[in-house]
């Protein structure tokens, strides 16, 4: 009988052994699992970083183009055409306008909100000095005194919309370069 309790009391004892064991092994193993899944996170979370920057850095510049052909003096030496009327002249440069907008309407994603409201705003405002220059002119001008009211209207560099957008462009891809 003593042999028995005795076989049993080492068989309890092997099996308690056998289970320190066997939960030492599994946190061990999950502390390594964890381990190395989570250093692979941040090594794909910079991976990720440092292939989204490019576009970050591509959506400033395409913007920064935006402004640019967007500018009232690119927009005439674009779309200005000899004997051109005022009406036609305005309603290329609304389209011009819109569609440069269009194109770009998806560098949103890469930047701020507060920036894109800024980009927004200038395009408003340039579509509303426009809109003034053709009110302005009337039904009946012509091409070049729209452009003429066009230059009157455009505000200095330190009041105009589309420098303060490439300024707020600049100041923002600096917190990123």
């Amino acid at each position: 009988m003593t042999d028995i309790l005795s076989g049993g009391i080492q068989l309890v004892y092997f099996l308690i052994k056998l289970t320190a064991l066997a939960l030492a092994l599994f946190w061990l193993g999950r502390y390594f699992f964890r381990l190395y899944f989570g250093l692979n996170q941040s090594s794909n979370l910079r991976s990720a970083r440092q292939q989204h920057s490019p576009l970050k850095l591509q959506a400033y510049e395409r913007l920064a183009l935006f402004c640019e052909r967007i500018s009232i003096p690119q927009l005439i030496f674009r779309l200005n055409s000899p004997g051109i009327t005022a009406q036609d002249l305005g309603a290329a440069i609304f389209i011009s306008i819109q569609k440069e907008f269009e194109h770009n309407m998806s560098q949103q994603i890469y930047v701020s909100h507060k920036l894109w409201q800024i980009i927004r705003l200038a395009k408003d405002d340039v579509t509303h000095i426009v809109n003034q220059a053709m009110q302005s002119v009337g039904e009946q001008g012509i091409g070049d005194q729209l452009i003429q009211k066009l230059f009157e209207l455009d505000p200095l560099p330190d009041k105009n919309p589309l420098y303060k957008a490439l300024a707020a462009i600049n100041q923002e891809v600096q917190l990123y370069v």
